[in-house]
């Protein structure tokens, strides 16, 4: 489901995220996984598994608001918050 996708007259790119399971279960959406599988899923999916459910963490750098705002701001054309420090 990677790419631009059509819903009526709306395009949106999913954004995909790779998680790494640290915990045994199955869901209606990834099936069933074990500790070490990994999965491309959804950003909100992927938050759920890793910060709620606690059975998974992010495979690579999680995506941060710092810079999914990026990934927004460069999409409307305008520049993204610098960090405070």
């Amino acid at each position: 489901m990677n790419g631009p996708t059509s819903v009526g007259p709306f395009f949106f790119e999913a954004i995909m995220v790779k998680i790494k399971f640290t915990a045994q279960g199955a869901n209606s959406i990834v099936g069933g996984f074990g500790p070490g599988d990994k999965a491309s899923v959804s950003e909100a999916f992927a938050r759920h598994l890793v910060e709620e459910a606690r059975v998974a963490v992010y495979d690579a750098a999680p995506s941060t608001s710092a810079s999914a705002e990026s990934v927004v701001a460069a999409r409307v054309g305008r520049k993204p918050k610098q960090p405070k420090e």
